[in-house]
């Protein structure tokens, strides 16, 4: 479909948010995408005259609460400057995901030196088990580029004070029955699935989270 070179209407379409500009030139709406340096993805031109794109790269914060979140916990803290080429990597990697084809509207966070959080927001699209693929793929490379264990899950992450400890799960089941953790210890749930439950559910006392079971 051909759009009319002299007038059309760009709409950028944030989470929470939506600007309009009315370009009289469609070049110069290619010049404003390619000045901002963000990726967009291109959506759908209406009656000639109307393009939509939407930001893929956004800041965690802003993402619906309903967005799907994958927590990658670290069994050593990163050093600033390896947090740094991380979130450089994440970029990176969020700005070309995509699932069967379309691309993913998506967020990160690296908590505490040593958390990765990823976020998804799913009212755009959803993931497929190709996109969560490239996730992981993307997540092991972290692994061997940084010398790192971020997929076992058979270890548990807790509050010693303002210190993060991380014991495999077989030491935490001994130190809950040797009452050196309590069920006021802060721990970190990983099982949750959302933004919503990562602001409520994630950083809880064990009496609150799955390890509750190991507690008294």
């Amino acid at each position: 479909m051909d759009v009319n070179p002299y007038f059309c209407t760009i709409k950028i379409t944030y989470v929470n948010s939506v600007s309009k500009w009315n370009v009289v030139n469609k070049n110069i709406a290619k010049l404003i995408l390619k000045n901002w340096g963000y990726s967009f993805l291109f959506l759908q031109i209406q009656e000639s005259t109307f393009i939509q794109f939407i930001k893929m790269l956004v800041d965690f914060n802003i993402l619906p609460e309903e967005s799907r979140v994958w927590i990658y916990q670290a069994n050593r803290s990163f050093t600033e400057q390896e947090i740094e080429e991380i979130q450089s990597k994440l970029d990176t990697f969020i700005d070309s995901w995509t699932a069967h084809g379309s691309d993913l509207q998506a967020g990160h966070l690296v908590k505490y030196k040593r958390f990765i959080v990823i976020a998804l927001n799913q009212n755009l699209n959803m993931a497929s088990g190709c996109s969560i693929d490239a996730s992981v793929s993307f997540i092991q490379q972290l692994e061997k580029d940084y010398n790192v264990d971020l997929l076992d899950k058979m270890n548990v992450s807790y509050k010693q004070g303002e210190f993060i400890a991380y014991k495999p799960l077989v030491d935490f089941k001994k130190m809950a029955k040797d009452k050196a953790i309590s069920k006021n210890t802060i721990v970190f749930n990983n099982l949750v699935t959302n933004i919503a439950e990562f602001k409520e559910n994630w950083e809880v006392p064990a009496s609150e989270s799955w390890h509750n079971r190991f507690v008294k």
